[in-house]
């Protein structure tokens, strides 16, 4: 228990990172995370090579994700380490964005949030320091969705 931390910490730096050879879901327009990152014109709705590669990266990182977990490279504990910690970073960001909201600049601070989220790696000390990962999972969360960009993103809870 004295020396879990430290074991921890370079147990998940060497995570190797499998590339998978997906097939894409049909209609990427009607996906939840694609649906925000339209609303807020991260990129155009006929964009396609951009849908494309957000959802490539969201299913590289969530195969990755069941990989490790299933092969014990990662515990149930640490999944839900890694979401409330990443969700509890969003919320922060997403609190000081719209604390003086204005909807004249509604998108503008969604697009603020979802490239400073996306700038940096989220580890948590669970996932590989890898940006590729770290954008694919933050892609997961506001596709179940978990987290949103806009002040109104909750509307696209099922």
């Amino acid at each position: 228990m004295k020396y879990r931390k430290y074991f921890q910490r370079f147990q998940n730096s060497n995570l190797k990172i499998y590339e998978f050879n997906e097939s894409l879901p049909s209609n990427l327009e009607n996906l939840t995370f694609i649906k925000q990152l339209i609303e807020i014109e991260d990129f155009d709705k006929d964009d396609m090579d951009s849908m494309i590669e957000y959802v490539l990266l969201m299913l590289k990182t969530k195969k990755n994700i069941n990989n490790w977990s299933c092969s014990g490279e990662i515990t149930h504990l640490d999944l839900l380490d890694l979401e409330n910690n990443t969700i509890l970073e969003w919320k922060n960001k997403w609190r000081a964005k719209y604390r003086k909201f204005d909807e004249s600049s509604h998108n503008d601070l969604a697009l603020e949030l979802v490239d400073d989220m996306r700038s940096k790696t989220i580890t948590h000390n669970v996932l590989p320091n890898d940006l590729a990962i770290s954008n694919g999972y933050l892609y997961h969360l506001s596709e179940t969705p978990e987290i949103g960009w806009r002040k109104d993103w909750k509307k696209y809870k099922k």
